[in-house]
């Protein structure tokens, strides 16, 4: 079971779009003056890292109430409607409070993940997995923020097009688990 953890972490990470893609396409979306631009990212790196942190020791409660998987359903869920959120949305308005589900979302992911990995984890192995759990985030992360970076520069709508893919293959993934 802890491969099939380590693989869901992988393909999800390739999914995992880097916070200031979104904060870009909101400044971007804006389309007023630099100030205006420059604000709007202010506000929604506040916003998403409110509710980030907001949302740890709820998202940790529920872990310990429910079980990992069920964090994980959570956090990818509503990452995969963030990424809908940005690619439908026209309205520079409604991406601020998609910043709120940004930051739920990465809130239970984190938790999840890590409670996982240690939950099958036995005790003399934990530090080693944990040490394999980061190496395939870490590397499916740049993996996916190059892929995320090219498809950008063709259009940024399709940066959240992959994420939310590749979000919802890992969303199937996670649901046989």
């Amino acid at each position: 079971k802890l491969n099939a953890v380590m693989l869901y972490t992988g393909i999800f990470s390739l999914a995992n779009i880097n916070f200031l893609f979104f904060i870009t396409y909101i400044q971007t979306s804006v389309g007023a003056t630099s100030r205006t631009a420059v604000s709007a990212g202010i506000l929604a790196y506040i916003i998403y890292n409110f509710f980030y942190a907001a949302s740890a020791v709820p998202a940790g409660r529920f872990n310990d109430k429910t079980n990992s998987k069920k964090g994980l359903l959570a956090g990818n869920i509503l990452f995969t409607l963030l990424c809908a959120v940005f690619i439908a949305s026209k309205i520079p308005g409604a991406l601020m409070p998609a910043m709120i589900i940004f930051g739920i979302s990465k809130s239970f992911l984190k938790v999840s993940q890590k409670a996982w990995v240690s939950v099958l984890s036995g005790g003399k192995t934990l530090g080693k997995n944990m040490g394999v759990f980061r190496m395939i985030e870490t590397l499916c992360l740049l993996a996916g923020g190059i892929i995320q970076g090219l498809l950008w520069n063709i259009n940024p709508a399709l940066t959240f097009a992959w994420g939310g893919a590749v979000s919802a293959a890992a969303l199937v993934l996670l649901a046989f688990l």
